[in-house]
């Protein structure tokens, strides 16, 4: 039985997520907060390839902690730019989510556990549902909702998002959302938090119980300590999702892999990254680029031999495996201010890198030339 015995007494559990990250901080969730005796459902939402790619390398260890595993599969609204279609995607996928919520008893649904903040499709279900509505982590944009939480309140919602350049265009996506779903951000404010980032949820006024990822620890322990000559690199999505060019993205993993040549380096790319990308990225690098199918702090625990040094540009996977003792070095390499298109994105890493400091735990914070 979990903390959340008086939240799930019976009934039906929904979790919502789309990445094998969200999906892990879904099991570490039901692990901790579910009823022994809840239907635990697992929603995955599912409109980009990545996502359709993560949920097929799903490994048994993660579906396991449910009942059932419900694909949602939603379109992409306007993928051709015309503002028609768009509101006809929007609509189907509206009628998807809700046929998905009418095959359960309304009354059975004691708690809905979303894993992405900022998915307008996972938040509308959660507000029709009408229920407990928990948030769960989902990296580092986690610790900047809650930081935004703490400043704007409920305006949080709808100020972050919006890039510095296709303002409009996300400021229209946001009214269209509104127009063609309704009302429904105010009514799927979280009843509690499960968080990594505690001190946080405290600063923003949430309820909150901390994510200290148990079960991924119970399960597959510590891991072994890093070897001598091997080093990771975590990539993020910055050029296919149009937050710096490729040329400048390049160059910064350029620099970062210098910082110690003699290691022999493994690019390990975000989900969302094609494959189309990673050849130019290992063409122009050098380095060797390895798809992972579970989250990396899972595969991590997994290897017979990790590696000396993990590197990325800001993750939460860093701040996970700091939690976790691991015997690796972390390595966090600073963006230049300025550099990010997004402002949601630009605060996610200006507040990981607030985070760290002299002294401020094992994560080593190196700064990039320009």
């Amino acid at each position: 039985m979990g903390q959340g015995e008086a939240i799930n007494a019976q009934g039906v559990e929904l979790y919502l997520a789309s990445t094998p990250l969200q999906v892990l901080n879904a099991v570490e969730a039901r692990q901790a907060l579910g009823a022994h005796n809840a239907r635990a459902v697992l929603i995955l939402f599912q409109r980009r390839w990545e996502h359709y790619a993560g949920a097929a390398g799903l490994p048994e260890t993660l579906t396991a902690a449910f009942d059932e595993v419900i694909p949602l599969h939603l379109e992409l609204p306007a993928p051709d730019g015309k503002p028609w279609g768009a509101v006809n995607a929007l609509r189907r996928n509206r009628r998807s989510v809700l046929r998905i919520l009418a095959g359960f008893d309304s009354h059975a649904i004691r708690m809905v556990l979303l894993t992405n903040q900022w998915n307008r499709d996972m938040r509308y279900l959660a507000a029709k549902a009408g229920t407990h509505i928990v948030f769960a982590d989902d990296g580092t944009s986690t610790a900047s909702y809650l930081r935004a939480c703490a400043e704007w309140g409920a305006a949080a919602d709808w100020r972050l998002g919006f890039a510095k350049r296709g303002r409009l265009v996300n400021l229209a996506a946001a009214s269209l959302y509104r127009l063609i779903y309704g009302r429904f951000m105010p009514r799927s404010r979280p009843n509690l938090m499960f968080t990594h980032y505690r001190t946080l949820a405290e600063e923003a006024g949430f309820p909150v119980i901390g994510n200290e990822y148990r079960w991924l620890r119970s399960t597959y322990g510590m891991g072994q300590t890093g070897t001598g000559s091997t080093a990771h690199f975590l990539g993020a999505p910055l050029v296919e999702r149009g937050e710096v060019s490729e040329k400048e993205y390049l160059r910064w993993l350029r620099e970062a892999v210098e910082h110690k040549p003699e290691l022999e380096w493994t690019y390990v790319p975000h989900p969302a990254e094609s494959d189309r990308w990673l050849e130019r990225v290992s063409r122009e690098t050098g380095v060797t680029c390895k798809r992972m199918q579970v989250p990396y702090e899972l595969s991590l625990l997994m290897e017979a031999r990790p590696p000396s040094v993990i590197a990325s540009w800001f993750s939460s996977a860093l701040e996970n495996l700091e939690m976790f003792g691991v015997g690796c070095e972390l390595w966090a390499f600073r963006i230049p201010d300025g550099s990010l298109a997004s402002d949601t994105l630009s605060r996610s890493a200006r507040d990981f890198y607030n985070r760290r400091g002299p002294s401020k735990g094992q994560i080593q914070v190196h700064d990039l030339r320009s």
